[in-house]
């Protein structure tokens, strides 16, 4: 073992050795999302409001890093934008993932006559103008190098269990 990995070996070994102790917590049933939520946290009370999750919007950002990785894939950043809309009473959803070179939509359309059952449509996208390469001990291997892009559309009809 390396001189510089002994503290990540250290630390690893002691979260893994902790998850033994999970056992012997109280159980307590997760909520269901949205509901309201009592619980004690190290003696101290925690109370979560309810929440009306018909509109959700956030946002995610930071940067990946990687050390000893290769130099110009060291550090990534990255970011997305969620996007989720549930009109209950026109029996519609969409729901939409946004990072603009990497994207997913998906719209869906209840029927009025069958509520259970749904139009369905989907757009997906990858499209990143670099190369995607192999590195081996941080070195790039160019002749492993492969451009690859795409674009999938879809419908379909679903059913929903209420």
């Amino acid at each position: 073992m390396r001189e510089k990995d002994r503290p990540l070996v250290i630390l690893l070994s002691f979260v893994i050795g902790l998850f033994p102790l999970g056992a012997f917590a109280e159980t307590e049933q997760t909520p269901e999302a949205g509901k309201e939520f009592h619980t004690t946290l190290f003696g101290e009370k925690i109370y979560v409001p309810s929440r009306d999750r018909q509109s959700v919007t956030a946002a995610n950002f930071g940067l990946h890093w990687i050390p000893n990785g290769p130099s110009e894939r060291e550090i990534l950043p990255f970011g997305t934008l969620y996007v989720w809309r549930n009109w209950d009473k026109d029996n519609r959803r969409f729901r939409g993932v946004f990072s603009g070179a990497v994207n997913r939509i998906d719209y869906t359309i209840g029927l009025r006559t069958l509520p259970n059952w749904s139009l369905i449509f989907t757009l997906d996208n990858f499209i990143v103008p670099l190369g995607q390469s192999e590195y081996v001990e941080g070195q790039r291997i160019s002749e492993s190098e492969i451009e690859w892009n795409y674009v999938f559309g879809g419908f379909g009809v679903g059913w929903r269990a209420v």
